[in-house]
């Protein structure tokens, strides 16, 4: 079985990588490639999509450079087909450093747009023409590679990946169709609709022109008919006018209009006389109202100054007691504050001294913690290095073989195919039988024959035969040659590769590569204890068993003489906690003792403000009045409000009496009636204007339209239309078969595809029915996964929550793979970030289902939540650690055995 396998990535001044950043390790299974938000892994697809589909001369280049920078952006790209392993390396540029290069581990090399062209070949994918690379032109990994933040969408096949696709069911297909007939069929049938209709349904030639020309003529049929029915149609209206204009004239509606517009005139000029004499009253009126106010406004204020003088002249006695009591209250609240005071100043005195006391004791129970902390630490410490010595020793002795899985695996293919060379040439060698006579004599090659027995030949071989001659015996011609060459060939090629390994059989070879593992597992046994023992390493550990020492002789040098004295904490604890409390609650009460004195002084300052304030207004107010009384006196004041009032109520009965005879004539009605005749003398004049010159249009029309001869025109019209819908409806017969064999065709060439999607649906099925138990796919004809089924119903693809499209998404692309993997078709699966919206219990699932189809292709994941896919079973890679190795190169240079123990480690 063929298969796509990427080994290793390498991407420089790429993007967000402006140092080199390396990938590798890539197994052939399942891989996990984690980093956080912004580590840059859609960028590292990004790369890989760039190397192989975008053409490194190409305009795009230069979007993939950083953000700011000149540098050539380059990707080198390590993954093996067929059992040959190829280095891809670009370099996007335009200028001369742009490079693109592919070299074959069996001895090729292609350079520049050769490269390019192989590279396209040798994947099934074609360039786009302008521009960057888009899925429709990548081939299976279009279908099969799925980008960040798309996941959920609906998967559907590009051009490319249909055709390989559906080339794993070519022959199947043209069985259900019929074979050749059945195409033929359907193409004849496609063809002669084809003259109906276009590829939307639409008419098309003599069909739409036939078509077109019914519905003209029945247009302009219905023009004329129109034309006819509107000329009838005006000759009644100038019958209806002219009977209209006669009844005016007889009944003298005009002049009967004019004499009662003249009655209602008069009416309202009566009216106007009387609203002029109201008008008048009114105005009157109002001045003496406004006289009427005044003097009440000035005999109100007079009454209002008196008023607040008396009101202002209290405030100040009530303002004089609340003083005085306030005072007296002030000074017994001073005397209690200062008797607290004192009481809470002994209490601290006291709290202080205890307060050292217990200090003292705190700091001696600290030093026996510290001491007990360091024993422990200490031992810990010597265990962590001994396992740490234990480690080290098991990986050298693990680096010191030098025997891999894989050189094992190559010297038993290279031990088999020897194996085959040899019974191949025993099966291509001559049997000699031969019974000799007694006493008779013969030499095959150095050989001599006696008695009865037989001897197989490889090479050619001289017989000697005393008294008889001598004969050549050559087994299996030219080819057996061949076969003993091929022989020898195995055999040194067993022998070198033995030599490589340091081993002098395929069974020590074993046997060397068992140690090795047994040393690896210890090594990391060694590695867990010493994980175990000090998490943070032994350099961290070390550094708290110093820390723990230190604090430990800075106690003891700061308590001197009392480090080893026994104190009572809990009892000092108690007495300190009691005397805090005292003190508390004493000063709780002082706070709360100056929170009333104060309220009391703002009191009392209030009360001072408000007695200076009441004093000021009360000789104001005494001011003002003294000065008002002086221009007017009080008794003047209320003779002048008497006489306003007697001479407003005169001109209000004056104004009655003129409303009275206003509203006798009735205004309302007058007016109404005025702008009423006006009107229906204005409609009427209109009307007999506007029917005079209808009458007079319609007969010049009509005069002009009764000469064409619409009836005869008419009738002409029908007899072509008829004519025309005839032709139609025969056209229309032979379309409509047509159109109804193609959608039978079309229906069996449906049913026919639905049965070739069944090997898709069969893969896909047991996937769903893991993820969703009870669930089944639907499948059309195009091989496109519309929705699922269950629990007796069809949803929908886009009906369905994201998760579960983003899950579905990803099944259907295995089942994809799964049918190609198996047709020879090599392929990969790449995932970014595809089950972002996922719960735990489906996420789990779809781990559990990915590890499964990893067995048969390489699946690689990347996801920025690495610690919900570190127990997927596969191989997982940090990005972040691969790009701190890059960037900082001292701590790469390490020997290997530091190396593979980091690894274990983290």
């Amino acid at each position: 079985m063929s298969k796509l396998l990427f080994k290793s990535i390498e991407v420089e001044q790429f993007r967000q990588f402006r140092s080199s950043v390396t990938v590798h390790d890539l197994t052939s299974e399942l891989n996990v490639i984690a980093g956080s938000n912004e580590a840059g892994k859609s960028t590292l697809l990004l790369a890989v999509r760039a190397a192989l589909f975008d053409r490194y001369k190409s305009s795009v280049g230069e979007s993939f450079r950083p953000y700011g920078a000149k540098v050539s952006p380059k990707v080198c790209l390590v993954f093996e087909l067929d059992g040959v392993e190829y280095r891809l390396t670009k370099v996007f540029s335009r200028r001369r450093d742009g490079e693109a290069a592919l070299v074959a581990s069996d001895g090729h090399r292609w350079e520049g747009p050769a490269a390019e062209d192989f590279l396209a070949e040798l994947l099934g994918f074609s360039y786009a023409g302008r521009g960057g690379s888009r899925p429709e032109f990548q081939g299976l990994a279009g279908l099969l590679w799925v980008e960040q933040a798309k996941a959920y969408e609906r998967v559907i096949l590009t051009d490319q990946s249909r055709e390989q696709v559906h080339g794993v069911f070519e022959e199947e297909m043209r069985e259900l169709l019929g074979g050749g007939q059945g195409e033929a069929l359907h193409r004849r049938i496609t063809t002669l609709q084809g003259e109906y209709f276009t590829s939307r349904d639409k008419p098309r030639g003599d069909y739409q022109r036939l078509i077109e020309r019914e519905v003209e003529l029945k247009r302009r049929l219905q023009d004329k008919q129109g034309e006819l029915e509107e000329y009838e149609e005006k000759v009644d209206h100038l019958e209806q006018k002219q009977a209209v204009l006669r009844a005016y004239r007889e009944d003298r509606t005009l002049e009967k209009a004019e004499e009662r517009v003249k009655s209602a005139k008069a009416a309202d000029a009566r009216l106007a006389e009387l609203r002029t004499q109201v008008q008048a009253g009114t105005d009157k009126l109002g001045r003496k109202e406004a006289e009427l106010g005044g003097v009440k406004q000035a005999f109100d204020n007079r009454n209002k100054l008196i008023s607040e003088l008396n009101e202002a002249q209290e405030s100040v006695r009530a303002a004089e007691r609340a003083l005085t009591g306030k005072e007296g209250e002030l000074k017994v609240l001073n005397q209690r504050r200062t008797e607290l005071k004192k009481g809470l100043d002994e209490l601290n005195a006291r709290k202080q001294q205890k307060d050292a006391e217990l200090s003292l004791a705190r700091d001696a129970e600290t030093l026996r913690n510290l001491v007990a902390d360091h024993d422990r630490l200490l031992g810990i410490f010597k265990d962590a290095r001994d396992a740490d010595s234990e480690r080290r020793g098991c990986a050298s002795e693990r680096d010191a073989i030098c025997v891999t899985e894989k050189a094992v695996s190559e010297l038993k293919k290279i031990e088999r195919a020897r194996d085959l060379a040899n019974e191949r040439l025993n099966a291509a060698a001559t049997c000699i039988e031969h019974r000799l006579h007694a006493g008779a004599a013969a030499l095959l090659g150095d050989q001599p024959l006696s008695g009865d027995g037989s001897v197989m030949l490889t090479q050619r071989t001289e017989l000697q035969v005393d008294g008889v001659g001598q004969f050549s015996i050559i087994p299996g011609g030219e080819d057996l040659d061949v076969l003993r060459r091929n022989v020898e060939s195995k055999s040194q090629q067993l022998a070198q590769a033995l030599s490589d390994v340091d081993a002098d059989s395929v069974t020590s070879a074993e046997t060397s590569l068992n140690q090795k593992n047994d040393f690896n597992s210890q090594a990391a046994q060694y590695a867990a204890t010493l994980r175990g023992l000090a998490p943070e390493g032994l350099p961290v550990l070390e550094d708290q068993v110093s820390a723990i020492k230190a604090k430990m002789e800075s106690l003891q040098q700061k308590l001197g003489d009392n480090a080893n004295k026994e104190f009572d904490v809990g009892n000092l604890e108690e007495e300190v906690q009691s005397l805090q409390d005292q003190v508390a609650e004493i000063e709780s009460d002082v706070i709360d003792e100056d929170k009333v004195l104060q309220k009391h002084r703002e009191a009392l300052a209030g009360l001072r403000a408000e007695k200076t304030s009441a004093e000021r207004l009360a000789e104001g107010r005494a001011t003002g009045l003294e000065q008002s009384r002086g221009e007017t006196a009080d008794d003047q004041l209320r003779k002048d409000v008497q006489d306003a009032v007697q001479q407003v109520n005169v001109c209000v009965q004056l104004l009655e009496e003129a409303k009275q005879a206003l509203n006798s004539e009735n205004p309302e009605a007058v007016e109404i009636e005025v702008e009423r005749s006006n009107r229906a003398l204005d409609d009427i004049r209109q009307e007999i204007e506007a029917l005079d010159r209808d009458v007079r249009d319609l007969k010049v029309e009509l005069s002009a339209i009764g000469q064409k001869g619409l009836a005869e025109e008419v009738a002409s019209f029908e007899t072509e239309y008829a004519f025309a819908a005839m032709q139609l409806e025969n056209a229309s017969r032979r379309a409509r078969a047509l159109a109804l064999l193609q959608r039978a065709l079309d229906d069996a060439l449906r049913q026919a595809k639905e049965s070739v999607a069944q090997p898709v649906t069969a893969k896909l099925v047991p996937y769903l029915r893991q993820l969703i138990p009870g669930a089944e796919p639907t499948v059309n004809e195009d091989l496109i996964l519309t929705g699922i089924k269950r629990d007796g119903a069809k949803e929908d693809f886009d009906d369905l929550s994201i998760g579960t499209r983003e899950q579905l998404a990803v099944l259907v692309r295995l089942a994809y793979a799964d049918l190609l993997s198996e047709a020879g078709v090599p392929v990969s699966v790449v995932l970014d970030d595809a089950l972002v919206n996922s719960d735990d219990e489906r996420r789990d699932r779809m781990k559990a289902i990915l590890y499964q189809a990893a067995k048969r292709y390489q699946v690689l994941i990347l996801t920025c939540h690495g610690r919900e896919y570190r127990d997927t079973g596969g191989t997982f890679i940090r990005l972040e650690e691969r790009v701190e190795r890059s960037e900082n190169e001292e701590s790469l240079v390490q020997d290997k055995q530091h190396a593979v123990m980091d690894e274990i480690m983290e």
